[in-house]
């Protein structure tokens, strides 16, 4: 992983989804706000790309645990620090776990890993936040979060294809790619 320039990459989705995100956003009578998860793709895209797990495993940590910082709130109007973060790892596992089985250079099929990525960490953010926030959510609050957390993986599905090409192209500035290992022929 090339650290410095998965930061930068990081803090700018983080900026464009906390600036532009209200603009994205889609507002719906059954499911409340949607609107999509910018850190998702990079996400996948790390889980199909790096070389080792660990690699994968801390990089999606910062970013859930980015997320988690700057969540206003969950259900019963607090935020604990770490669901998401744990959400994120645990789905990077998984496309970690599925990525040799899968063709990855395939851009619909990274949409798809980013919709089921979005998926599980969202699903098992809302779940988490609610059994923390004990006594404060009830059941048709907590279904309608699972019902906004589908919402949001598709719309993250759909924009995913032009993000995933986006950080397809700068792949060398965020992935390091093993030197070639042919010889000089004289």
């Amino acid at each position: 992983m090339r650290w410095v320039f998965f930061a930068i990459s990081v803090w700018f989705l983080i900026v464009a989804q906390t600036t532009f995100g209200s603009i994205l956003r889609l507002d719906s009578s059954a499911a409340g706000p949607i609107g999509p998860d910018l850190l998702a793709p990079l996400a996948v895209f790390v889980a199909l790309h790096a070389r080792r797990q660990t690699d994968v495993l801390i990089a999606v940590w910062a970013m859930g645990l980015a997320i988690d910082l700057l969540t206003l709130g969950g259900p019963g109007s607090s935020s604990v620090v770490g669901p998401m973060a744990l959400a994120y790892v645990l789905g990077a596992k998984l496309v970690f776990s599925v990525r040799d089985a899968i063709f990855r250079e395939r851009i619909l099929t990274k949409a798809l890993l980013t919709g089921c990525f979005c998926l599980v960490a969202h699903c098992l953010w809302v779940t988490l936040q609610s059994v923390m926030a004990f006594g404060h959510t009830s059941w048709g609050q907590y279904g309608r979060m699972i019902l906004q957390s589908v919402g949001i993986a598709s719309y993250t599905a759909v924009l995913a294809p032009g993000m995933i090409w986006i950080l397809h192209r700068g792949r060398n500035w965020l992935i390091q790619v093993r030197a070639s290992s042919h010889r000089d022929s004289r």
